[in-house]
């Protein structure tokens, strides 16, 4: 549980989480994705630095990013591993920070930068951030965005046709959404149509131009 998850170059990926009650855990895995939507076998890939749960993932031109998290306390690191072509990948290297330790985060990569949005850090926050990602994979100084309109955790975002949509946390049901600039800042939040229930600690992907959570 507390587990996070992405997707790059055909192979999906697993990061840390909790085994039982207290076991925290560093372990990733990867799976190849089969032509007819069903899985390969897992593989246990090389280790995060440390152990990690309740993080942010996501993936970027042939890199994975965990970012955040809950270890033995809250966490303020972004680690990253380049992917291989046989869907192994390399050794995880630590890169810039977060301006704040934060759990139940959410994260995207796009367009060269690395976002993250709301978490918890002892509290709710709504703060925004956005980094721009490097060829080598690593990451350049944070910058702080335009704020959520409320604050918000254990929420899924994603990116699709040059904006952010956040979705659910917990105990709500809000759908907010942002325009992407070219460089790597954000407009204003909007409120779009809320969700059907509540949802928290969910995920949320977008395929063939529609939304699923």
């Amino acid at each position: 549980q507390s587990l996070a998850a992405t997707v790059s170059n055909g192979y999906i990926y697993i990061s840390g989480g909790i085994n039982g009650v207290s076991a925290y855990l560093s372990t990733v895995y990867g799976a190849k994705i089969n032509s007819d939507g069903t899985i390969g076998s897992w593989n246990t890939l090389n280790t995060l630095p440390g152990i990690v749960a309740s993080q942010a993932m996501t993936s970027y031109n042939g890199y994975l990013y965990v970012v955040g998290g809950y270890g033995a306390a809250a966490l303020s690191t972004v680690y990253y591993a380049q992917v291989n072509g046989n869907g192994t990948v390399g050794t995880w290297a630590a890169t810039s920070t977060l301006a704040q330790v934060i759990y139940n985060p959410a994260a995207v990569a796009v367009s060269g930068y690395l976002f993250v949005t709301g978490g918890n850090n002892g509290a709710q926050v709504s703060t925004v951030y956005s980094a721009p990602i490097k060829s080598d994979g690593a990451i350049g100084t944070w910058a702080t965005l335009n704020t959520l309109p409320a604050t918000r955790f254990s929420h899924a975002l994603v990116t699709y046709n040059g904006y952010l949509i956040l979705t659910g946390g917990v105990s709500v049901s809000t759908v907010y959404s942002a325009k992407l600039n070219s460089d790597g800042t954000i407009g204003t939040w909007a409120t779009l149509n809320t969700l059907p229930v509540v949802l928290e600690n969910h995920g949320a992907v977008v395929s063939n131009g529609y939304m699923f959570l």
